[in-house]
């Protein structure tokens, strides 16, 4: 019988940092799974945005117009992604917290890593 785990891609040891939420180890819980959130912050050029904007009210503010107004304007939007480390959470904190409540964690030491 082939192992199910066997294909899916493997975390190198310093990837398996503690539960974001409790801090506890993660295989502490007697339960081997648990869940990885990778976090993303995302910025967009605003001039870029304010210039469709404008040509679709230049063109009398009509929604149809968007498709022409990202064809005449003058520069791509510039989506920027920055690849935030990737956070633990225990199968436990997963069950009794919101993903709001998670995620404000994960975020909080995504920054506490990066200063």
């Amino acid at each position: 019988m082939e192992d199910p785990l066997a294909a899916l891609p493997k975390l190198k040891g310093e990837e398996l940092t503690p539960c974001v939420c409790c801090q506890k180890q993660l295989l502490s819980t007697g339960f081997p799974l648990f869940y990885r959130a990778p976090l993303q912050r995302v910025g967009i050029d605003a001039n870029a945005i304010r210039e469709r904007v404008g040509l679709i009210s230049m063109w009398g503010g009509d929604p149809r117009t968007a498709p022409l107004a990202e064809i005449f304007a003058a520069r791509d939007p510039g989506i920027v992604m920055d690849q935030s480390p990737a956070v633990n959470v225990c199968i436990d904190c997963a069950q009794v917290h919101t993903f709001e409540t998670i995620y404000f964690r994960a975020l909080e030491a995504c920054e506490g890593r990066a200063a």
